[in-house]
C-alpha cells in the first residue's frame, strides 16, 4: 500500500494540538517565531501576516473546551519529546478512544516504552520486540535511568508508566469530550480554512514526500492547522503544516534565490549545524550516532536536523532498518552558485 494523502484534518491530532495550546499558547507562539527566525525568516512578521486563522481557531477552542480531570498532567508539560510520546501513543492506537476494555497496563506500557526506545530506528512499524519485561517501579526506573532525557521528564514518565491504564483513561476522556469542540472551532474559521486547503491541494512538496517514503512509506498523511508549520512523521501517520508552502523556496526569480540563500546561510551560521554538515561530509549517520558524536541530546539533534532538512542541506535515506541523514551536495553547490550569481 502506498502513501495515502488526505484532504481533511485528523480530528484526533487536531484536538490534541488544541488541548496543548490551551496550556501553552504563548510558549508555542514564541517557539514558532524562534523556529522561523532560525530559517532566516522574520518570524514575528510572518506570524502576524499568516497566523490570524490559527489564533481564531485556538481562541474558539480555548473559550469552549471541556475541562477534564487530571488534564494538566498531560498538557501542562512543555517538553517537546513528552508531547511527541503522547501524540504517537494516541495516534497509533486510535481504537483506544472507543474504550480501554480488554487493554492491559502491559500493552499501554509497552507502547509508550517502544516509542521511547525506537527513536533513530526504523519507524515504519511500532515494534515491541526490544521491550524488557517490566513488573515493578524499580524496573521502570532502571529502564528510564540510562536514557538521554531530562530528569523532570523521566519522573513524569515514571508516574505514567507506573499506572499506564489509569492515566490513559483520563487522556482518552479529554480527547473524546473535546472532538466536538474542535469541530465547532474549525467551523468558526471555515472560509479562510477552505482557502488554505485549496492551496494545500495544489501544493507539491517533493522533500516531504521523500521524508514520508523513507520513514513510513505506507503512512496516511494529513494536513494540520493546529500545528501549521510542522512536518511530522510517526509510524503509520504523517502531518504536514498548512503554512509550509509559504516558506521560502528556491525559484527562478532573484528574490526567490535570495530567500533560499538566506535560509541556508542562517543555518550555517550556527556552529553546531555547520559541524553536523562537516560530519555528514565524511559519511552518512543516523540520529543517535550524530547525537553521540556531537555530545548532544537526541531531541536537540532532531531540532538541528529539522532545520537543516527544511533548508534542503540534508537528505534522508533508509538502510539496514535505520534512517540515515546525508549531506545534500547538490544543495551546497546550488548555494555556492547562487552566491556567485548574486555577488560576483
Amino acid at each position: 500500500m502506498d502513501m495515502i494523502m488526505k484532504n481533511e484534518l485528523d480530528p484526533v491530532f487536531e484536538t490534541l494540538g488544541l488541548l496543548f495550546s490551551c496550556y501553552q499558547g504563548e510558549e508555542m507562539r514564541v517557539e514558532t517565531i524562534k523556529g522561523l527566525n532560525e530559517l532566516g525568516i522574520d518570524g514575528e512578521l510572518f506570524y502576524q501576516k499568516h497566523f490570524k486563522i490559527l489564533e481564531r481557531y485556538e481562541k474558539y477552542f480555548k473559550d469552549h473546551y471541556k475541562k477534564t480531570e487530571n488534564e494538566a498532567f498531560f498538557f501542562k508539560d512543555k517538553d517537546q519529546d513528552w508531547i511527541i510520546i503522547l501524540i504517537a501513543s494516541v495516534i497509533e492506537n486510535k481504537h483506544w478512544l472507543q474504550g480501554l476494555d480488554g487493554v492491559t497496563d502491559e500493552e499501554i506500557r509497552d507502547t509508550l516504552m517502544s516509542i521511547i526506545v525506537n527513536e533513530g530506528d526504523d519507524s515504519e512499524e511500532l515494534s515491541r520486540q526490544k521491550i524488557p519485561s517490566i513488573t515493578n517501579e524499580l524496573e521502570i526506573i532502571e529502564f528510564l535511568e540510562p536514557l538521554e532525557m531530562e530528569e523532570g521528564r523521566k519522573w513524569h514518565l515514571l508516574k505514567f508508566l507506573h499506572r499506564p491504564r489509569y492515566w490513559m483513561e483520563y487522556l482518552m476522556e479529554a480527547i473524546r469530550k473535546n472532538i466536538p469542540v474542535y469541530e465547532k472551532a474549525l467551523a468558526s474559521v471555515e472560509k479562510p480554512f477552505q482557502a488554505l486547503m485549496e492551496r494545500y491541494a495544489a501544493h507539491k512538496d517533493d522533500r516531504f514526500d521523500r521524508l514520508i517514503h523513507n520513514f513510513a512509506s505506507q503512512a496516511v498523511v494529513y494536513p494540520t492547522l493546529a500545528e501549521p508549520a510542522i512536518q511530522l512523521v510517526l509510524y503509520s501517520h504523517g502531518y504536514q503544516g498548512l503554512f509550509l508552502e509559504l516558506l521560502p523556496r528556491r525559484g527562478k526569480s532573484t528574490d526567490a534565490a535570495k530567500d533560499a540563500v538566506i535560509m541556508k546561510l542562517k543555518a550555517l551560521s550556527d556552529r553546531s549545524k555547520l559541524d553536523i554538515l562537516c560530519i555528514l561530509k565524511e559519511s552518512k549517520k543516523y540520529n543517535l550516532e550524530l547525537a553521540g558524536t556531537m555530545k548532544l541530546s537526541a531531541s536537540t539533534m532532531s531540532h538541528h536536523m529539522n532545520v537543516l532538512f527544511s533548508c534542503g542541506l540534508v537528505n534522508i535515506e533508509k538502510r539496514n532498518g535505520k534512517v540515515y541523514y546525508c549531506l545534500e551536495e547538490e544543495a551546497v553547490l546550488e548555494l555556492i552558485g547562487d552566491l556567485k550569481q548574486l555577488l560576483l
